[in-house]
C-alpha cells in the first residue's frame, strides 16, 4: 500500500469543497493511506489562491461596481501566469453566485453582496485549508503564517499578521528542508536544464524560475536563500520531500511527472 502526499492543487480542491473531484480524492485517500500534505502547501495556498480571493474582495470594495474591479483586478501583477484566468474567474464567479440568487438587482446592491460574498468565502476557505481533513499536515515550517484573516479600517482584508508572505523574522524552512537533501537538489537542477526538457517543457516560465531558484539555493544554502524566491521552489519541493513510501498526490501531472521521475519517485491523479 503506497501514501499520499498531497500537493496545493489538492489542499485547493479541498479547501473550496468542489463536490467532484472531493470523491475522487476521499475515495484515493481511503485506499492509499497515509493521506499527508506538508506545511508548504499551506503556505502557497495562502500567498496565492487565498491571496487572490482577499484581492479581488479589496479591488470590489474600492471599486464604484463589479466590472470596474474586474478591470482593476486584471491589472494586479504578483501572480503567477497560471492564475491570470483564476484572478478574473474569481470576481465573475462570485458575481455569477449572486446574479442566480436574484431577479433583478441594483449595482450597488451587486457590489455590496459580491464582496460579501467574496469575504465569507475567503474565510471559509482558510479554516479549511488549515484543517484539511482527512489529510494531516506534516514537515512543519517554522516561516509560515498561520493566524487569522483580519480586516482594516477600510474593511479590506488582509492576511495573518497583516501579510499574504511568509513570516519576516524567520527564514526559509522550506529552502533548509531541499537543501538537506544536496543529491535530489543536485538532480532537479540537471532535470530543469532547457536542453533536457522535453518541447512542450521548454518554453514554461515556471520552469526557468524553478531552476533559478534551486540553483540560487545550492549555491547560497538556506541561510542565505532569498525568500523572495521561495514559491519559485513549487512542484521541486513536493518531488524532493515527498516521502519514499507515498506517491504525491495531484491533479496537475504535467510538472509533476517529470520531477518525481527524475527522482525514482511516482505521481498520481486521484
Amino acid at each position: 500500500m503506497t501514501g499520499s502526499f498531497a500537493d496545493t492543487t489538492v489542499l485547493v480542491e479541498i479547501a473550496e469543497n468542489l463536490s467532484g473531484i472531493q470523491t475522487e480524492i476521499r475515495t484515493h485517500l481511503d485506499k492509499n493511506p497515509p493521506g499527508q500534505v506538508p506545511d508548504y502547501a499551506l503556505r502557497e495556498f495562502l500567498s496565492g489562491r487565498l491571496q487572490i480571493l482577499c484581492t479581488a474582495h479589496n479591488k470590489l470594495l474600492a471599486s464604484s461596481s463589479v466590472p470596474e474591479a474586474i478591470a482593476a483586478f486584471a491589472k494586479v501583477g504578483g501572480f503567477s501566469a497560471r492564475s491570470t484566468f483564476a484572478k478574473i474567474a474569481e470576481l465573475a464567479g462570485a458575481l455569477d453566485a449572486v446574479m442566480k440568487s436574484k431577479t433583478s438587482v441594483t449595482e450597488e446592491e451587486a457590489k455590496r453582496e459580491v464582496t460579501e460574498y467574496l469575504a465569507l468565502a475567503a474565510a471559509k476557505r482558510w479554516i479549511k485549508a488549515k484543517r484539511p481533513s482527512p489529510l494531516q499536515y506534516i514537515q512543519p515550517l517554522s516561516c509560515l503564517n498561520r493566524g487569522d484573516l483580519s480586516f482594516d479600517a477600510a474593511g479590506a482584508i488582509t492576511g495573518p499578521s497583516g501579510t499574504f508572505s511568509c513570516l519576516a523574522n524567520e527564514r526559509c524552512a522550506a529552502a533548509q528542508y531541499i537543501h538537506g537533501k544536496s543529491n535530489e537538489l543536485a538532480k532537479l537542477i540537471e532535470t530543469l536544464h532547457p536542453d533536457k526538457l522535453p518541447p512542450s517543457l521548454v518554453d514554461k516560465v515556471e520552469n526557468r524560475s524553478r531552476r533559478k531558484a534551486l540553483k540560487e539555493l545550492a549555491r547560497t544554502g538556506p541561510t542565505k536563500f532569498n525568500k523572495s524566491m521561495c514559491r519559485s521552489l513549487g512542484d521541486a519541493y513536493f518531488a524532493i520531500m515527498c516521502p519514499p513510501s507515498s506517491r504525491v498526490l495531484t491533479t496537475n501531472l504535467v510538472d509533476h511527472q517529470l520531477l518525481c521521475a527524475a527522482l525514482g519517485k511516482t505521481a498520481q491523479k486521484p
